[in-house]
């Protein structure tokens, strides 16, 4: 606290000191020791007076400093209970407990109103706990009625005047002296009585002490002037350690105000300096009385001026209590700081201003550290649009490098300032730069193709060998820079120079230059960072124009692979339609003649023929097949199927070739093995027909066994054992190899590509198997292969008919089908047509496709077989005309069954069958019990009573 506003701290008093009044009390009971006993009484009363003025004095000083520290207005807005924890309360409360804990002869600080049922209280700030132990709670309730008030707070009320208890005054919770000050708002009505309460067992023990020494009589006369002297030493002494306590707090403060880390100032209200600490100095850049000399605004900024006076004025109206701003000061050398200026007032009792006091500390470095941050933030936005601009420009993606330098230069010149920016390409001897461009930022213009030369240059293209870039600021002095200096740095007025290297994978490609004109530069490394980025877009959009070349050159050979990937399968589809036709009358003929009347020799004579030329075709089925694999026109379905069925009926198949040989043909399924698979069926009868075929062709005599059994990975094992005549060790690696059998005398011996094996291993590949063999010579082999089984056993009925094609139209079963064929080779037509008359059959013959398509529109047929390969029209456009023609006539014509007849069997064509139209499909050689069954799944009452022979099939 402060005395005068010229003298707002006081030093503190030293505690033990002997004050005046001490010594005079001494001196009294001396006296009254020495002079007469008569004296004592008298003494009594002067010392009963004394003690009661001091502590009304210091009660009453109490009081006047309890009520100083209330805040009038927010002490007005408490009202009710419930804001115990308001802010306002919280605000009220603090400095009167703060005063509690400073002064401990102080028992309670409260504040009363008056109401019509009472006196009130307001606010208390004692601690609501029974601290005495008397079991009463030591605060009051906010509101509850003073039942039993001290009169001289009734008196305060009554006359607005400070009051004193006429004498210790005793209530619910305990004896106190008391004082009562009464608090006027701002427009002086009373607000409240402030009430201060002193312990009177001091007083009440002192005045009984009195009163014994008076009693004792003259014997003890000289003992109880020295208890009074004494009496009145002590109470000397408490009084002047309040006054030290109160002194010490504002020591206290004045330690914080003097070496607080801002500044601080307390102004008067006429907002002159009272007080500054050291730091405000040091922000100002002068000394204490150097800056008491100033005027408060003499040291603003003469723009800030205006606006601190204004926010002053506010505060001197009562609208603000104070005001936080920034403003700029003036130091003593000129210079101004920034500066974050919180300002409040301390108002007396009486609402009047005593003092500001104001809080400055120094933003100048962080304003200026912002002001950097924004500056970088708005070179990085300029920079990002560039590199967005230049990251999407199609140059960069097509490797125009030449289109994508403009678009660099200048979105590079804008971003950052620089009156010159160019790209330079190495040529791809690296002899010299090319200007691919440069761009003049004052001109606003393009330019291109100047020439640097290596060997005018080599110590300046050299430097990139040690370091990414060159940032030369003074270029005219740098020497990584001097060869440039004449012919190129003073031409154009160039003062500094940033080279940046475009370079990929180690390879310099050229370089990316910045240059000022006419003013150094310091260059910043995010100037340098940014060259670089610019640099590597260059050197991918380079890159991208290489892979362009290098993607024309895979796409021309990806070309040419497929062009010969075409022209092979084209080779094959002719190849196969060219032979099997031809095969088609042999083996067809042959079948139809071994049905007719023949001798023994003629008999023999036309097996040798079918047998010969079943030989030829499995040679050509094997090569086909190989090449369709080798192709990757093999197609391997994933259909669930009984394949318990599958390859029994491929062991029915070789029952007859088994039989010729006299060998045992045996047939074993585990029980453990799910008879439901998913996958091809077709493939997996072909790999068992294969294996189990060249098992039969090469067992002279004992038996042949297929075992299915599971394996301990949980894949199915499909195994061929035979007796047969093994084969050798060094062998059995190179087995499954292309065009490969055990010995060169195995072909001679007993005939083959060399081919099944190789076929088997790549469809058991396919279908995600394994395959190998266990062999011993002269003891039999064994070939074996996994497939995978299904996760859950499908039904086994829906597994017998996967690939059973949608049921076809009912035929009539009476009387004669009447069947058109298209076909253009005479052989096939004779050969096919006599199959379809031994299957009752009536037939249309045509040699192509249009009059296939006649025929088809002006009849109706049970059903068509249609050659794929017909002059005029083949027989897929065939089709499709005759589907278009189903749908548009009127009335709608039934859809006509139409069975494919083609020599090329691979997976594209079956492909394209369906997609035209066909439902069907049977490959050349035609064969009649192939044929037999295509009937019979879309004429099912005709060919039940065909008749063939067993050697027809």
């Amino acid at each position: 606290m402060r005395s005068s506003p010229s003298q707002p701290f006081s030093s503190p008093i030293k505690p033990g000191r002997l004050s005046r009044p001490g010594v005079m009390a001494l001196l009294a009971a001396t006296a009254f020791l020495l002079g007469a006993f008569a004296c004592e009484w008298a003494l009594y009363l002067t010392a009963r007076q004394v003690l009661r003025d001091t502590i009304n004095e210091e009660m009453l000083a109490t009081a006047r400093l309890a009520a100083g520290r209330l805040d009038v207005a927010a002490h007005a807005k408490i009202v009710d209970a419930a804001q115990l924890n308001d802010p306002d309360y919280v605000a009220v409360v603090a400095p009167l407990r703060e005063m509690l804990r400073a002064l401990p002869h102080i028992r309670y600080i409260y504040t009363a109103r008056t109401s019509p049922d009472g006196i009130r209280f307001a606010v208390d700030a004692a601690q609501p706990v029974d601290a005495d132990g008397d079991g009463v709670i030591d605060q009051a309730v906010l509101g509850e009625i003073y039942e039993d008030p001290d009169p001289a707070m009734a008196e305060c009320f009554r006359r607005g005047e400070p009051t004193l208890s006429a004498s210790p005054y005793a209530d619910k919770w305990g004896t106190f002296m008391s004082a009562f000050m009464p608090v006027h708002d701002a427009a002086g009505r009373l607000e409240c009585v402030i009430g201060v309460d002193s312990n009177a067992s001091v007083y009440l023990g002192r005045i009984s002490a009195m009163r014994r020494a008076l009693g004792v009589g003259l014997a003890g006369a000289a003992v109880s002037s020295a208890l009074v002297g004494a009496g009145i030493f002590l109470f000397q002494q408490s009084r002047l350690r309040s006054l030290h306590t109160l002194r010490l707090n504002e020591a206290r403060f004045r330690g914080f105000f003097d070496h607080s880390l801002v500044g601080m100032a307390i102004l008067s209200p006429a907002f002159d300096w009272i007080e500054v600490n050291q730091s405000l100095c040091d922000i100002l850049g002068c000394t204490r009385d150097e800056l008491l000399r100033r005027a408060p605004g003499a040291i603003t900024h003469p723009d800030d001026r205006a606006r601190a006076e204004d926010a002053l004025s506010r505060i001197l109206s009562g609208e603000r209590q104070g005001y936080v701003i920034e403003n700029r000061y003036v130091r003593r050398d000129g210079s101004h700081i920034d500066a974050h200026v919180n300002v409040r007032c301390v108002r007396r009792h009486d609402e009047r201003i005593d003092h500001f006091v104001a809080v400055i500390v120094d933003i100048t470095a962080s304003k200026r550290s912002q002001a950097a941050l924004i500056d970088a933030l708005r070179h990085s936005e300029a920079a990002l649009d560039a590199f967005s601009h230049v990251t999407a420009a199609p140059a960069l993606a097509t490797g125009e490098v030449d289109a994508l330098a403009r678009v660099v230069t200048e979105r590079a010149a804008h971003a950052t300032g620089f009156e010159r920016v160019s790209v330079w390409l190495f040529e791809t001897d690296g002899s010299a730069a090319r200007c691919s461009d440069l761009y003049d930022l004052t001109a606003a213009r393009h330019s291109s193709g100047a020439v640097l030369l290596r060997r005018d240059f080599a110590e300046e293209f050299g430097a990139f060998a040690s370091s990414r870039y060159v940032d030369a600021d003074d270029a005219l002095t740098d020497p990584r820079t001097r060869g440039y200096v004449e012919p190129y740095l003073k031409p154009h007025g160039v003062t500094s120079l940033l080279d940046v290297a475009i370079r990929t994978s180690s390879r310099d490609l050229g370089l990316l230059r910045f240059e000022c004109v006419g003013r150094p530069h310091a260059w910043e490394p995010r100037e340098i960072s940014f060259g670089c980025q610019l640099a590597d877009q260059i050197g991918i959009a380079i890159l991208n124009r290489e892979q362009q070349v290098a993607t024309r050159e895979l796409m021309r050979a990806r070309d040419d692979a497929q062009a010969a990937s075409r022209a092979k399968s084209e080779f094959l589809a002719v190849m196969s339609h060219e032979i099997r036709t031809p095969m088609n009358g042999v083996i067809g003929f042959a079948n139809l003649l071994g049905d007719t009347p023949l001798d023994t020799t003629q008999l023999k004579y036309v097996s040798t023929i079918k047998a010969s030329a079943e030989a030829l075709l499995h040679v050509i089925n094997d090569i086909l097949d190989f090449s369709k694999i080798e192709a990757g026109h093999v197609h391997i379905d994933h259909e669930p199927f009984n394949a318990r069925d599958v390859i029994a009926a491929a062991v029915a198949v070789l029952q007859p070739r088994a039989a010729e040989k006299k060998l045992s043909l045996a047939f074993d399924w585990d029980a453990a093995v799910p008879r439901a698979w998913v996958g091809d069926k077709d493939r997996l009868r072909q790999v068992v027909l294969n294996l189990a075929g060249n098992a039969i062709k090469f067992t002279r005599q004992g038996a042949v066994q297929i075992r299915v059994q599971p394996d301990a990975a949980g894949l199915a094992r499909i195994s061929v054992i035979d007796t047969g005549i093994g084969i050798a060790a060094e062998a059995q690696g190179r087995l499954f190899a292309k065009f490969t059998q055990a010995d060169s005398s195995t072909t001679r011996r007993f005939g083959g590509t060399g081919l099944g094996l190789a076929i088997s291993k790549q469809l058991v590949e396919l279908m995600g198997g394994r395959i190998g063999l266990e062999s011993e010579m002269g003891r039999g082999s064994t070939f074996w292969f996994t497939h995978s089984l299904a996760p859950a056993e499908p039904d086994l009925e829906a597994a017998r008919d996967a690939h059973v094609p949608a049921s076809p139209p009912p035929g009539d079963s009476t009387g004669f089908h009447h069947v058109l064929l298209a076909d253009d080779t005479e052989i096939n037509q004779v050969l096919i047509v006599e199959m379809l008359k031994r299957a009752g059959m009536r037939v249309d013959v045509v040699a192509d496709g249009a009059d296939a398509v006649r025929l088809a529109t002006a009849r109706s047929y049970d059903l068509i077989l249609m050659d794929c390969q017909m002059p005029v029209m083949d027989g897929f456009a065939a089709t499709e005309a005759i589907r278009a023609h189903e749908s548009t006539a009127r009335p709608v014509r039934r859809r006509t069954p139409i069975i494919a007849l083609t020599a090329d069997a691979q997976t594209t064509t079956e492909e394209r069958c369906r997609a035209s139209g066909m439902d069907d499909f049977v490959t050349k050689p035609v064969r009649a019990q192939g044929l037999r069954q295509v009937l019979q799944r879309w004429l099912p009452a005709a060919a039940g009573g065909a008749s063939t022979s067993p050697s027809s099939s």
